[in-house]
């Protein structure tokens, strides 16, 4: 974005892949399997990229996972909550 003055500014796309895209996500998991989540995020340290489709998109994409918080529930069961944002190489 450019600001021209009088309140007046033109924009346009820098770039071929402009919309950022950031979502965050919620999971309801048996521990079990939250372990298994987080250590995949750990693995990743915040910057390598994963391929993944999530519910509802037409296909997969690379994204990464910005940071992550877990809740132990009661009966084995954990929510995990997690920023997951959309990246455009590998």
């Amino acid at each position: 974005e450019s600001k021209l003055g009088d309140g007046y500014s033109q924009r346009c796309a820098d770039g071929l892949n402009t919309l950022d895209e950031q979502n965050t996500w919620k999971f309801l998991l048996s521990d079990t399997d939250a372990d298994t989540l987080e250590a995949f995020f750990v693995a990743r340290a915040g910057w390598d990229a994963f391929s993944w489709q999530p519910p509802r998109y037409a296909a997969s994409a690379n994204w990464i996972c910005l940071n992550w918080s877990r809740e132990y529930l009661a009966g084995g069961w954990s929510r995990m909550t997690a920023t997951i944002k959309r990246v455009w190489n590998i």
